[in-house]
């Protein structure tokens, strides 16, 4: 197989657990070689028909400066992710250093291999229902089941329905896996589960419904910002992601300042649990 590499890609970023750690950059070098086939780029001379290594290294680069990860194992995962989704990657080799991060060492880091198929996203959603909300949440989770792998789920949350005076909601959020992006997964699960759910989409976005499923993290990353603004997000997804420490931070804010509740009565399997791990 042929093969495409980035040598020394230099890189100051927050990372690491320390106290000062996560308020002071820190030298990371990034070592990446990449797996596939070559041979059209070769024959046409064409880069438009390979990998752009550039592409890749820009990516890994602004990944590394957002990410904030706490250790080196999670970001190469994280990067070795990203290369996997440049269309022709099969397989990826990762090294990611912390160069001078242990006194008399040069370096120290990982270094991890991952091919297409081991290829999946760490998923954080939000379920909603002020309609039947009881029953609409179970079958929600009970159809993601057959799209993605389940981790863990949150306990069950009540709440006064925002930006109306609607029936008030019940929310929970879920923990999962899957190889779909961002977009396939809205298109291809969650808006087929909300409409077998008979969920109706009006031009009054606050409007009852019987199902609300929301993409809140994806891989680490938080792609719906109102997560910072509710309860109702912010302390379900904050029991199941009690690493993340912006989050932790949110939710024990907001748990002083808003009229969420968790229902202890509702909390039981399929909620306040944690499925069987791949």
């Amino acid at each position: 197989m042929d093969k495409i590499f980035i040598r020394d890609l230099a890189v100051n970023a927050i990372i690491g657990i320390n106290d000062w750690e996560r308020v002071q950059e820190q030298p990371i070098l990034i070592n990446v070689t990449l797996f596939g086939d070559i041979s059209a780029v070769g024959s046409s001379d064409n880069l438009e028909e390979g990998v752009n290594y550039r592409t890749v290294a820009k990516k890994l680069i602004a990944h590394t400066q957002s990410a904030q990860r706490f250790t080196v194992e999670a970001l190469a995962t994280d990067l070795a992710r990203l290369c996997l989704e440049e269309e022709g990657v099969q397989k990826v080799t990762m090294r990611v250093e912390k160069p001078g991060a242990v006194r008399y060492s040069e370096s120290v880091g990982v270094e991890i291999e991952r091919t297409r198929e081991q290829l999946n996203h760490t998923v954080c959603l939000l379920l909603g229902s002020n309609i039947e909300g009881e029953r609409n949440l179970v079958e929600a989770l009970n159809l993601l089941k057959g799209e993605m792998t389940l981790l863990e789920s949150s306990a069950v949350y009540h709440s006064p329905a925002v930006g109306s005076d609607g029936p008030d909601f019940l929310n929970a959020a879920l923990l999962a896996m899957t190889p779909l992006s961002r977009e396939a997964l809205k298109e291809e699960v969650f808006r087929p589960i909300e409409a077998k759910l008979k969920r109706v989409r009006t031009a009054d976005k606050n409007a009852p419904r019987t199902i609300d499923i929301d993409l809140i993290t994806y891989d680490g990353e938080v792609v719906d910002p109102t997560l910072w603004d509710y309860g109702h997000i912010a302390l379900p997804v904050g029991e199941i992601l009690p690493s993340h420490m912006k989050i932790k931070e949110v939710a024990m804010a907001l748990a002083h300042s808003s009229a969420v509740v968790r229902k202890e009565e509702l909390s039981s399997y399929p909620f306040a649990t944690k499925f069987n791990k791949p």
